[in-house]
């Protein structure tokens, strides 16, 4: 991590994408952080964390497990989020010190992280998050694996088999997407139709996948087919109105992506997203 990108970016938020190991004395700390290439740059970490608001904790205190029980060693899981609060450097120590707060999910607008693998079935961050923060880091080997043990191992996750299931393919479909291949992507989302048929809260999901995915290889008929149908559900259904929005915006976005662009019904769509946008005081995040 190029200290200086981080002095660049205080105020926004940093995505860890392996387990790190800290401590609760700052005396063994600043040690460790003076123990590497003398002629590097220093830097020793200050996290903060309010165990008040932070559930479910990615950390957990070690120390009566470690090895080494002075170190009194605290463990940040993968993909922990932090936001920068301030560089300074230390003249006496002559070492750079990064003040991180760890940062509850729901505190920030991280909806862009979780969006793409987030499950329908709980209010609660998906156990699926993961995967989909290593999705967002390019981890794609990392990603698929962990969804295949998901569905090898299902039963450590408290949702029903169907639901996990198609949570499963619509996150390997993702993969496969964005690893270019096409073919693949097109037969998770198949399968996750499939899947999906007798929960039209799910199907109409599964629709707005596969319909990505034909976007992708320029399949615009195809594209704007199962946006149609997800929409036709959502209307069904009574779904809410963000969501509801996203599928306008989205038709929009495959009218103004034809060849010839079809800019009278891309405008209408975008407008129809926008009002609702505009209603529920969301519309300057897509701007």
């Amino acid at each position: 991590m190029e200290l200086q990108i981080i002095r660049e970016n205080i105020g926004q938020l940093i995505f860890l994408n392996s387990f790190i190991s800290t401590s609760l004395e700052y005396e063994m700390a600043t040690a460790f952080s003076l123990s590497g290439d003398p002629s590097g740059e220093h830097i020793l970490f200050h996290i903060t964390v309010d165990k008040t608001i932070i559930n479910p904790k990615p950390f957990a205190d070690i120390s009566t497990v470690s090895q080494f029980v002075e170190e009194k060693e605290v463990l940040f899981m993968a993909g922990s989020i932090f936001e920068i609060k301030n560089v300074t450097f230390c003249e006496s120590s002559h070492v750079w010190i990064i003040k991180l707060h760890l940062c509850n999910d729901n505190a920030y607008e991280l909806n862009d992280v979780y969006q793409e693998d987030k499950t329908i079935v709980s209010d609660q961050k998906s156990p699926f998050s993961l995967a989909a923060v290593l999705l967002r880091m390019n981890l794609f080997d990392k990603a698929k694996k962990y969804y295949q043990q998901i569905l090898d191992d299902g039963s450590v996750i408290d949702i029903s088999s169907s639901d996990l299931i198609i949570n499963c393919f619509w996150g390997l479909s993702n993969v496969a997407r964005k690893r270019g291949d096409f073919d693949i992507a097109l037969a998770y989302s198949r399968l996750a139709i499939e899947q999906s048929q007798d929960r039209p809260e799910l199907l109409y999901h599964s629709y707005k996948y596969i319909s990505l995915n034909y976007l992708e290889i320029h399949s615009i008929s195809e594209a704007l087919e199962y946006q149609m149908k997800a929409l036709e559900i959502q209307q069904n259904i009574n779904d809410t109105k963000d969501q509801f929005a996203d599928t306008l915006f989205n038709m929009g976005f495959i009218y103004f992506s034809q060849i010839i662009p079809n800019i009278d019904s891309a405008l209408d769509y975008f407008f129809q997203a926008l009002n609702i946008y505009k209603e529920l005081n969301t519309y300057d995040e897509i701007i």
